[in-house]
């Protein structure tokens, strides 16, 4: 009688335990988290008391997930370990991959990526050796990630391949789509667009084979994404818009916020300052009411960028205080170095620059401490722009040095030559400072022949434009002419005749300087067939 009893309890707990499982899963969809957390705990109890570990464990997994979520990392942890305690106890392989693959994932986000790699290597082994192909499949995706989160992207490459090689074979085209995502996202950083578009288009194709609409809008997101790194500002804004539509007939706020959030980002970068706040206020405000406060605080990071852009100094940091404010509670140092970062431009604004130094070394600090060198280069880079300002120009040049070997270093990787470019200026422009002709020269042509390579014809033009400036100076003239000439061609290319007009008047001031009047204005009447200065400069003289 009492055993029977002891069965029944044990039955109707166990019932309980997965009501109270499967709310606290439903809760954490929802994104409500203290109400997931509530039901887990219910359930941890009821497991606890019927000694079901196995219960236990899975539990404290899905309490991990939650903290993961609200990026409460050390309790992410804490709990990710009590579960791996206890399927390793009673040798639950494919679990204690799993966990391993999830404390991954919070090293991941942690930018802790020695220990991220570690620990994604682990949960590999184990479905290698149980010989799940799917899961050995999503091991290489996640290495292939955290390689292009440190911008390894020939490596990420290569991760991504294996594991597209394996959905191939199980003719698993959720995965091979996700995949073409990664591959997208990698060309578009090398800044091989036309490549990464292709990726992307052909993940859409499965996507919308298999009626995936949410992750097609993802594929949408990602498309503006890369349209508006190739400034291709329009573009960006149609897929966007594409990728809203199907976020709002789903009522999926958060990513409706995420699309407001990047409309505004697109704003921001074409100095639409006001409906870059417009769009930052919608994404704002269902951050708040969601309670995703690390996405608030990048609102408010964005906001400070266009109280910035505004010449609004008080409101940006205002703004970046609020940010910070926030990445500092769990301990985010990657964005609080960003924050730091921010707040140093600021005051480089307004031309503070005992505090713009000590807000980018700060930064610095942080990010060197985390390896994350490519950011340090930016810090570098401004912090030799306020040298520069404070006229201490060798150690401007050492700092622009230092950013420069470090963009060099990932220079092929990332295929950012617009850095590269933008150092070699900066170390030119210091010479010249200096009175080192020869030098700048040399840098300039070195920055010249980057913008040459990638096709950046506004700052191709403006460099050839300032190399004419330079050896007209110097009394070059025919190389000043063939500069200008360039400059000319470039900026008619653009469609910018306001800029092409500076270079001819140049290129008549040459002819002028070399006593050849009628040459300088014959030069300018082909130019501009309707100007009428011959009569007048004749009258002149």
């Amino acid at each position: 009688m009492v055993e029977i009893k002891k069965n029944q309890a044990t039955k109707l707990s166990g019932i309980e335990t997965k009501q109270y499982f499967l709310l606290g899963n439903t809760a954490y969809l929802q994104k409500e988290f203290d109400k997931a957390i509530a039901y887990f705990q219910q359930a941890i109890e009821i497991y606890e008391g019927v000694k079901d570990f196995h219960g236990v464990a899975s539990v404290y997994h899905n309490l991990g997930a939650v903290a993961n979520e609200q990026r409460q990392f050390e309790e992410a942890i804490a709990y990710f370990q009590q579960a791996l305690e206890i399927y390793e106890n009673v040798k639950d392989c494919p679990n204690v991959a799993n966990i391993y693959h999830n404390l991954g994932l919070v090293a991941r986000e942690q930018r802790q990526f020695e220990e991220a790699t570690s620990y994604f290597q682990k949960a590999l082994q184990i479905f290698e050796d149980l010989e799940d192909c799917h899961k050995v499949a999503n091991g290489y995706l996640s290495l292939g990630v955290l390689l292009a989160d440190q911008r390894q992207y020939d490596e990420a490459t290569s991760y991504f391949q294996k594991a597209l090689q394996i959905f191939e074979d199980l003719e698993d085209f959720q995965g091979i789509a996700g995949v073409y995502q990664n591959l997208g996202l990698v060309t578009g950083e090398k800044r091989r667009f036309d490549e990464a578009t292709s990726y992307f288009h052909k993940a859409l194709e499965i996507l919308e084979n298999m009626g995936d609409f949410h992750r097609v809008a993802g594929v949408y997101h990602n498309l503006g994404a890369l349209a508006a790194e190739g400034k291709n500002f329009q573009e960006a804004t149609v897929y966007f818009h594409k990728a809203l539509e199907i976020y709002q007939d789903a009522e999926d706020f958060s990513k409706v916020a995420d699309i407001y959030h990047n409309l505004g980002s697109l704003a921001e970068n074409q100095e639409y300052f006001e409906e870059a706040n417009v769009y930052f206020h919608k994404a704002l405000e269902i951050y708040e009411n969601e309670g995703h406060f690390h996405r608030v605080a990048s609102v408010y990071n964005n906001l400070g960028i266009v109280a910035r852009g505004q010449q609004q100094f008080e409101e940006a940091n205002s703004y970046f205080q609020k940010a910070l404010d926030i990445y500092e509670n769990p301990k985010d140092f990657y964005q609080v170095a960003s924050v730091y970062h921010n707040l140093g431009t600021v005051a480089q604004e307004q031309r503070q620059f005992e505090k713009a130094i000590a807000y980018f070394q700060k930064s610095l600090q942080i990010r060197e401490n985390k390896r994350n060198f490519y950011e340090v280069a930016a810090d570098y880079h401004h912090l030799g722009e306020v040298a520069e300002e404070q006229r201490r120009f060798d150690e401007a040049t050492s700092y622009f040095q230092k950013a420069l070997n470090v963009y060099l270093e990932i220079y092929e990787d990332t295929g950012n030559f617009h850095n590269v470019a933008a150092t070699y200026h900066k170390l030119g422009t210091v010479a010249g400072k200096q009175g080192q002709l020869k030098r700048m020269i040399a840098y300039f042509q070195k920055s010249l022949q980057v913008f040459e390579e990638v096709k950046d014809l506004n700052n191709l033009a403006k460099i050839c434009h300032n190399l004419g400036v330079i050896t007209q100076a110097q009394q070059k003239f025919e190389e000043a002419i063939a500069y200008y000439e360039k400059a000319i061609q470039t900026f008619e290319e653009l469609g910018d005749s306001w800029e092409a007009a500076k270079s001819c008047l140049l290129v008549g001031t040459i002819c002028v300087e070399q006593g050849s009047w009628y040459k300088g204005l014959d030069y300018l009447e082909k130019k501009f067939p309707n100007l009428q200065q011959r009569k007048r400069l004749s009258t002149s003289c």
